[in-house]
């Protein structure tokens, strides 16, 4: 099953992004922020693989926010976020032990608050190369 389209996330003001899917195949979509262009796009993708085999197969769940900006001398930049679940089959891993890794994770970077984060977060600190 797929994801709906367009998608709609929220940014870190509150403001809606919109991505509208681009491209489809067994292993995931790809999406455009439809308030981008091709100069400088906001793209999502969403991926799936496997590795390993018999017992020790692993699914690994790829979620990667890619951002192209055009800076003062007209070079593109890019910027990338990726967040990788990689899950073994093995039912010891639950999903709700994935879930709460998940939430660790979002509230270790935005001191759980996704929207509003202000300049004291601990994504900042990460930015800083602090650990």
């Amino acid at each position: 099953m797929a994801f709906g389209s367009p998608l709609t996330l929220d940014g870190v003001d509150g403001t809606d992004f919109v991505y509208v899917r681009r491209s489809s195949d067994a292993n995931g979509s790809n999406y455009i922020d439809q308030a981008t262009n091709l100069t400088a796009p906001g793209t999502l993708a969403i991926r799936h693989s496997t590795s390993g085999k018999g017992p020790d197969v692993t699914d690994r769940h790829l979620v990667q926010v890619t951002k192209v900006v055009v800076d003062s001398s007209g070079k593109q930049v890019t910027g990338t976020v990726n967040l990788t679940v990689a899950v073994p089959r093995n039912t010891a891993v639950t999903p709700t032990i994935v879930k709460h890794m998940l939430a660790n994770i979002v509230d270790l970077l935005t001191d759980g608050a996704i929207t509003g984060i202000t300049a004291t977060t601990n994504i900042d600190a990460l930015l800083r190369g602090e650990s």
